[in-house]
């Protein structure tokens, strides 16, 4: 892993081997200084054999087989913690499905260097999204203002997963602390950010439904995300010392208050 980069795009993937190699070729087509980290959920599918594969013709692209048990979160962190060591300057985060169009990665490169975090919004300067039914479109809607109200965030979209960070910004963020997985892994990570006050920018984006390949939204996860924005607000307010490791001291474990709400919460 010797040498620097300009940027890593960490994409993780279960099931997605009719995507990866049409998403990899799109992003490679942009003559960008950047490397590829995929972090494949073993995907009965054989994705990971798929970008092994073209991974022997391009040794920017980069796979970690996980056989661990399946989470989007926890693909994430393995995935930042291998770009980590490509020593590059930003680390992208980008579906794998093709919802992404690679050619707003341009827009996020002349955007981050005056800011900490940029995300990719579907719903600045209107609503940015093809081919979704309305009814998923008013779910989305719905918790993207849900959220916003009950954390205190200014994103008009707090769940995009295409988003590019500084390097050592994603490096200050204790990861080992945020354990919601799906979509609430992503507004966690942006709340942690926006209460660290980072510089966060909102540009926007295009986003396009899978033509290929199964949604990963379960009823699981739609659930978790709707707690999460009270269990963020309780973990703050009880625990705001030791959401970030250096800034202050950890409140002492033996405050029979913040030991209930833990229970309760479970953070």
């Amino acid at each position: 892993m010797a040498g620097k980069t300009d940027a890593v795009i960490v994409i993780p993937t279960h099931n997605e081997a009719g995507n990866i190699g049409k998403l990899l070729d799109q992003i490679f087509l942009l003559n960008l200084d950047l490397e590829v980290v995929v972090v494949d959920d073993s995907s009965p599918d054989k994705t990971a054999d798929v970008v092994e594969q073209l991974s022997r013709d391009n040794r920017r692209i980069h796979l970690i087989r996980r056989n661990k048990k399946r989470s989007f979160g926890a693909s994430y962190r393995d995935g930042f913690e291998y770009a980590f060591g490509l020593n590059p300057k930003y680390i992208f985060q980008m579906d794998a499905d093709l919802s992404h169009p690679p050619e707003f990665i341009l827009d996020f490169l002349k955007t981050i260097p005056d800011y900490d975090l940029v995300i990719g919004s579907r719903y600045l300067n209107g609503i940015r999204i093809i081919n979704w039914s309305i009814g998923r479109l008013a779910l989305s809607l719905f918790a993207n203002r849900y959220i916003r109200i009950v954390l205190g965030v200014p994103f008009e979209d707090c769940t995009s997963g295409f988003r590019c960070w500084k390097a050592q910004a994603l490096r200050d963020i204790r990861m080992k602390r945020i354990s919601s997985n799906g979509y609430a892994f992503l507004v966690e990570m942006a709340y942690l950010a926006f209460k660290n006050r980072y510089r966060i920018k909102e540009i926007p984006i295009i986003f396009v439904e899978r033509k290929a390949g199964d949604s990963k939204l379960s009823m699981k996860l739609i659930f978790e995300s709707a707690f999460l924005p009270w269990r963020l607000r309780v973990r703050n307010i009880f625990l705001r010392s030791s959401i970030f490791g250096k800034n202050k001291k950890a409140l002492s474990k033996k405050n029979h208050l913040v030991s209930f709400f833990k229970r309760i919460f479970d953070f």
